[in-house]
C-alpha cells in the first residue's frame, strides 16, 4: 500500500492502517504534555474556588465565553502569521465539535 509521508498511515491498499515511524522524542511531547497537565490542575482549582461564589450557570457561561476568547485569538494569530492552510474543516468535524461544546457546556453547568 502507498503510505502518507506526512501521517505515517497507510492511505492506500487493503493491509490494516500502521505506522512506519518511530514515536517522538520524549523533549517533543513532554512539555506540551506537561503544561497540559498544568492547564487542567489550574482549571480545577479555578472551578473549585469559583463555585461557591457564583450562581452554576453564570459561572459555566462565563467560563465558556473566555474559552471561546482565547480560542478565537488563537485562531486569528494563526491566520495572523500566514497558517491559515492549516485551518480545515469538515461537515463531521463541525457536528463533533459542536455536539463535544453542548456537553461540555452542560457538563459545567450541572457540576
Amino acid at each position: 500500500g502507498i503510505v502518507d509521508e506526512k501521517t505515517g498511515l497507510l492511505v492506500e491498499g487493503t493491509e490494516e492502517v500502521h505506522y512506519e515511524h518511530a514515536s517522538p522524542p520524549l523533549i517533543t511531547w513532554i512539555f506540551p504534555a506537561l503544561l497540559c497537565a498544568l492547564a487542567y490542575a489550574l482549571y480545577n482549582i479555578f472551578i473549585k474556588k469559583g463555585s461557591a461564589t457564583i450562581q452554576p450557570i453564570l459561572g459555566g457561561v462565563i467560563l465558556q465565553f473566555v474559552a471561546a476568547l482565547s480560542g478565537t485569538l488563537l485562531l486569528l494569530l494563526l491566520i495572523a502569521r500566514g497558517k491559515s492552510s492549516e485551518i480545515f474543516w469538515d461537515k463531521w468535524g463541525m457536528f463533533w465539535s459542536t455536539g463535544a461544546g453542548l456537553w461540555v457546556g452542560t457538563a459545567e453547568m450541572l457540576s
